[in-house]
């Protein structure tokens, strides 16, 4: 199993290779003037940096019972451990399907959210609603979705500096708290990148999220 700090640490390596190639290019655009989707492949390589195997935008087990794959609710990133395959019972049978392949229960499924101070054009206005009021809806579908045992939402934060994401990252578990919602402490990790748009650090916040079932 892939544990939150492993997480943690793999998310941060990939927007900090992400920032380093950026600045060496000298590209006018950092990883912060990216969307959160855009981020998705970033934290994917620190993922697979790191040796896992990455699987994006799967569609969560219940979803598997709609037979057009277009639809139904999907993950951001589902994780293997070991580089190992995904195994998912809607695959066509496959004789050469390695014997390994990870179940979908006990793949890392990840949730992204992101928050940023500032955009291109000037200071977001949704800033604090990015931070503290998005993450509860992907929380509580992990929390809740059948057929997964390892849940995890990766909050991804710029800021000005280092201290202003300490202090709003305890905001964003104090939130979590008196929602009652069901994480663990987070496990973060700070990234320094060039100030573009007015943004000194990325910080990666993952928080496990406890299942109801065992």
């Amino acid at each position: 199993m892939i544990g939150p700090a492993d997480l943690a640490d793999a998310l941060a390596d990939g927007l900090a290779a992400a920032a380093a190639t950026r600045d060496a290019e000298q590209s006018p655009f950092g990883i912060d003037a990216l969307d959160e989707t855009a981020l998705h492949p970033l934290l994917a390589d620190g993922l697979r940096a790191a040796g896992h195997a990455v699987h994006a935008e799967q569609r969560y087990p219940a979803a598997r019972t709609e037979r057009r794959r277009s639809r139904g609710e999907r993950c951001d990133l589902v994780a293997c451990p070991e580089g190992r395959a995904l195994r998912a019972p809607d695959d066509e049978p496959d004789l050469f399907a390695p014997a390994d392949a990870v179940d979908l229960a006990d793949a890392a499924w990840v949730e992204v959210k992101t928050a940023r101070v500032f955009h291109a054009d000037g200071p977001n206005g949704r800033y604090a609603a990015e931070l503290l009021g998005a993450p509860s809806e992907d929380i509580v579908r992990l929390a809740t979705a059948e057929g997964i045992r390892h849940a995890f939402l990766a909050m991804v934060l710029f800021a000005r500096d280092e201290a202003d994401a300490r202090r709003d990252l305890a905001a964003f578990e104090r939130t979590l708290r008196v929602e009652g919602l069901p994480v663990d402490v987070p496990r973060v990790r700070f990234v320094p990148i060039a100030d573009r748009i007015g943004h000194a650090v990325a910080a990666v916040a993952v928080v496990q999220v406890q299942r109801a079932d065992p």
